[in-house]
């Protein structure tokens, strides 16, 4: 069965979202102690945190498929550009959060329509503080290359260049890549079907490794 990870900040308060990236590897600690063993299948930061999961050597973690993660400044262009939007989002003002998702997931974001803006209005503290988390998560060469689960990472064939330089960062760490068509960023509603499929793949991967 697969599970859901209510992120800190989402569900319960944004208290719960402490005052670093720590809380988040919290959550995914926390839910594989309730349910056992497995793999973590993320997208942007959720991806970020199944990254970090996978460097930490979380106990429990048996591969991660990760589409699009955050590596800190080693992909320059992307790091500047979420970190401008860090700030830009730091007084949870809802405009500036829904502009920031906009920039973030492109086009598909504003085909959501009035649910993205009111999703925006509703978790804007929670964006607001999370997103300066995430920034602060940085993968070094050393620390990817000591994965030793199986990774699958993927990118979206329409995504930015810096999203296919973090790709080849996280190939030359070990990981499986592939690109998935007709889609960008936010891949859960571009081509959900292609990323299930990634999933799968990396089940077999497990299996084959164990």
């Amino acid at each position: 069965p697969g599970f859901a990870l209510p992120r800190p900040g989402y569900v319960g308060g944004t208290e719960q979202l402490g005052d670093g990236f720590a809380a988040q590897l919290s959550g995914v600690q926390t839910m594989l102690d309730d349910y056992g063993p497995g793999v973590l299948a993320g997208v942007s930061g959720g991806a970020t945190v199944a990254l970090a999961a996978a460097i930490e050597g979380l106990e429990g973690v048996c591969g991660v498929v990760t589409h699009e993660p955050l590596v800190g400044p080693r992909v320059p262009e992307l790091h500047a550009r979420v970190h401008a939007g860090t700030l830009a989002v730091r007084d949870g003002d809802p405009q500036r959060v829904d502009e920031f998702l906009r920039d973030l997931y492109g086009p598909p974001w504003a085909d959501i329509g009035g649910d993205a803006r009111l999703w925006a209005e509703r978790h804007r503290e929670a964006v607001s503080r999370e997103v300066a988390h995430f920034v602060s998560f940085a993968a070094s060469r050393e620390s990817l290359s000591s994965i030793s689960i199986p990774h699958l990472t993927t990118v979206g064939a329409r995504s930015a260049r810096p999203r296919h330089e973090v790709a080849a960062l996280l190939a030359d760490g070990g990981a499986v890549v592939r690109t998935i068509p007709d889609c960008g960023h936010l891949v859960p509603l571009e081509n959900p079907d292609a990323f299930a499929a990634a999933v799968d793949e990396l089940l077999v991967l497990v299996r084959e490794a164990s």
